[in-house]
């Protein structure tokens, strides 16, 4: 099963900028480009960052409804540069979130990996900061 997004704009944020979305195939998605989605085929992220290596950032997406869905791994940060892979945005899914958590939010996000919570939720836990995203129309 195939969905059909189009990306309708990238964030700007020095702290955490968003350099390259790539496909299952390695090509890159810029702005204005649509792209089909595969189930189980995830997209990945790359991008520069001033936040030190040991902060915890994950990736949730964003429904039409507003309800969220955890990726997984988290994003992968090292001397100034970030990754992220596990980036699935199946139907429905208008914006990918890149959050920045306090402990609070790392736990929380660590349960609903651990107990194999992928389902929606629509609140976040207090000390989850929006660092950047990507919309999709």
């Amino acid at each position: 099963m195939f969905n059909k997004h189009t990306v309708s704009g990238i964030s700007t944020n020095p702290e955490f900028s968003i350099e390259a979305i790539k496909s299952n195939s390695g090509a890159v998605i810029n702005p204005g480009d649509s792209f089909s989605y595969k189930f189980n085929i995830p997209l990945s992220a790359r991008g520069g960052t001033t936040l030190p290596d040991t902060e915890t950032v994950w990736v949730v997406v964003r429904d039409e409804s507003v309800a969220f869905y955890l990726q997984y791994p988290p994003v992968t940060i090292r001397s100034g540069h970030w990754v992220a892979t596990g980036i699935y945005p199946r139907e429905g899914i208008k914006r990918i979130v890149f959050s920045r958590v306090g402990l609070k939010g790392n736990a929380f996000f660590q349960s609903k990996f651990q107990r194999n919570e992928w389902g929606k939720f629509n609140t976040m836990p207090s000390d989850v900061w929006e660092l950047a995203f990507v919309e999709l129309e």
